[in-house]
């Protein structure tokens, strides 16, 4: 037979599982949108994690070099909330944290929103949110300058879910222990086990937070829902938010059980994902959706719930961020500008060494192998090398920044 007749294999693309974020919201998304009008952001997120790896999205074209062997594969949404396309954004961001860590203790402090707001968030998402990341930060920052008389640095989280998929908005903040001085020396915290004082940092949060509530209703910058028209007045919504402020809040900071480095691999599970991964939903049956998660008051025991699809979905979409929104924050001696010459001073100080050159972030195959153990540049049917094709020229209107000229889906402004 002459070698032109002969027809190379094709291999044919996957969609990914049904038991997924993806799956449910193709198979219940349709009913569930119906009558309701989201934010462009909230629309494309959905949109986005509907489409993320069918044909929608598009196909890639591997070729192998040797048996001519076409291996295709669907491309990806690409959204910052879905968990099946973060994980090389996130492996990479803990690549560079990991460059940036010192041989110095470190501590994990959390801030937390109390739920008495939580009714507030859905109108006031960006402006709650920063309000938490501000009023914390400034709060360990104070400390820092009282305690060190120099300069704390710190990694900051925004985590706004629980186990659960319901809202608990807090902040995790990863704070190493010591302060760089004007001086650029080191001052390092003398106790191991204590940084702060958590019951002040608590009211100080607190105090700090309810003012900063007050002004923003006073200025008309925070909206209320109608279940919290009662509290329009100037003066009933400083009474409730004075109820509030009566109770203890949530703050806490200790130090990392297993050192820094678990920390941030615990943080980076969060830094590029939403609510819930593939691995925890276990099926999708009968208009209902089953998912496992972690019961922290029973020694962490494994748990499973059963939700309807419509449900499942409503908890996820209360956490996609508004657009643009960023998450992650630094401060002190790891905000951005200046950040490598302030390490640099740190590690002169501490008489450590300076890397000479900072560890190289996995490729994306290379990650691909890890989760899977199926090496990409290798082909399947005669083990030779494959060529990796590009990406089609167009992902669609998923890319657009606003909405749409043409869908039948409402959308709100």
């Amino acid at each position: 037979m002459a070698e032109s007749s002969v027809r190379p294999r094709v291999i044919p693309a996957r969609e990914p599982a049904e038991a997924s974020v993806g799956g449910i919201f193709r198979r219940y998304g349709e009913r569930w949108l119906r009558g309701k009008s989201l934010s462009w952001r909230k629309l494309s997120a959905f949109l986005a994690l509907r489409a993320c790896r069918t044909e929608q999205m598009g196909v890639r074209q591997d070729v192998c070099t040797q048996c001519g062997t076409v291996r295709l594969s669907y491309c990806s949404c690409g959204d910052r909330h879905c968990p099946q396309c973060q994980f090389p954004t996130r492996e990479r961001w803990l690549t560079a944290r990991r460059a940036e860590l010192l041989p110095v203790p470190y501590f994990h402090g959390v801030f937390t929103l109390p739920h008495e707001y939580n009714a507030l968030v859905p109108a006031n998402e960006a402006l709650l949110y920063d309000m938490v990341f501000r009023t914390a930060g400034d709060v360990l920052l104070k400390h820092g300058r009282k305690q060190f008389r120099g300069r704390i640095g710190m990694l900051a989280l925004l985590h706004t879910w629980t186990q659960r998929l319901r809202r608990h908005v807090h902040v995790h903040f990863i704070i190493p222990a010591g302060a760089l001085t004007e001086q650029g020396r080191w001052r390092a915290a003398r106790n191991s086990k204590w940084l702060f004082d958590v019951k002040e940092m608590m009211r100080q949060y607190r105090k700090s937070l309810s003012r900063r509530l007050k002004l923003a209703r006073t200025r008309g910058r925070l909206h209320l829902p109608p279940a919290m028209a009662h509290l329009d007045s100037r003066r009933e919504f400083g009474r409730f938010v004075d109820s509030v402020a009566e109770k203890d809040w949530e703050v806490y900071l200790k130090p990392p059980f297993a050192g820094p480095e678990k920390v941030l691999r615990y943080v980076a599970n969060y830094t590029q994902r939403v609510a819930i991964g593939n691995g925890r939903i276990q099926s999708i049956d009968d208009g209902s959706v089953t998912f496992t998660w972690r019961d922290r008051s029973d020694r962490g025991r494994t748990r499973t719930e059963q939700v309807p699809a419509g449900q499942f979905i409503d908890r996820f979409m209360m956490h996609v961020l508004p657009k643009q929104y960023v998450k992650i924050r630094y401060y002190g001696f790891y905000a951005p500008r200046g950040r490598a010459a302030r390490l640099e001073q740190i590690r002169t100080a501490l008489h450590a060494e300076v890397p000479a050159e900072s560890e190289t972030a996995p490729s994306y195959g290379a990650l691909w192998q890890r989760a899977t153990g199926e090496d990409l540049t290798v082909c399947p049917v005669c083990g030779a090398r494959m060529r990796l094709g590009a990406r089609p020229a167009s992902r669609g209107w998923l890319r657009f920044r606003g909405p749409p000229e043409r869908t039948d889906v409402p959308h709100a402004a």
